[in-house]
């Protein structure tokens, strides 16, 4: 897809490319087109996915009996968690990419007249230049592995969480030699699937 786009706008006039800034056309179109290609790769999910929640939800119920409901608020809450993440991640990466493309625009200007910059000595202050545009760039990058992180400890806490918590429960209102390695083994493997 990019490259197709990319054949098409080498055959556009020039009077046709001054229309669009510098990188604007490819960079939109290559933040589209990631947006299709990942879609199509978890498309399957949209039916896979509500099918095994339920299930498994249905089957821990079973099996944990209503404190297997522990898991349903639990997986809400992070979901809730998850979802405020990725917005915030998605706007933070919007800001980015503007800063990112000044400085891809900055850096093809700069690099259409490389003969004068070198002959004018100027290579040290284009590196400057291209330090300090990036210092706004880093920033976003920063914040943004910043909430991939806090998202990452969310799902990968969230399942551990629960079965201790079902676990813990469980020991409170039965005696230990109740809980066997098969029943333990089950809700790991329920709450795995969740």
């Amino acid at each position: 897809m990019n490259l197709s786009v990319h054949d098409k706008l080498m055959k556009m006039t020039s009077s046709e490319r001054r229309l669009f800034e510098e990188g604007d056309f490819m960079t939109i179109c290559n933040v589209d087109v990631e947006i299709v290609t990942n879609f199509i790769k978890g498309f399957s999910v949209l039916f896979s996915a509500p099918t095994v929640l339920i299930t498994t939800q249905v089957f821990l119920f079973v099996e944990a009996g209503k404190y297997g409901f522990i898991m349903l608020g639990v997986v809400i809450l992070s979901l809730f968690f998850q979802i405020l993440i990725c917005w915030r991640v998605a706007v933070l990466g919007v800001v980015k990419l503007s800063y990112y493309q000044k400085r891809i625009t900055f850096n093809i200007e700069a690099f259409s007249g490389l003969k004068q910059l070198k002959s004018l000595g100027w290579e040290e202050l284009l590196t400057l230049r291209n330090q300090e545009m990036r210092k706004p760039e880093n920033y976003y990058n920063k914040k943004c592995f910043l909430y991939n992180s806090i998202y990452n400890f969310i799902v990968g806490f969230v399942p551990p969480l629960i079965i201790f918590l079902i676990l813990v429960i469980d020991l409170a209102r039965s005696p230990t030699d109740s809980l066997s390695t098969t029943y333990i083994y089950t809700l790991i493997s329920y709450i795995g699937l969740i």
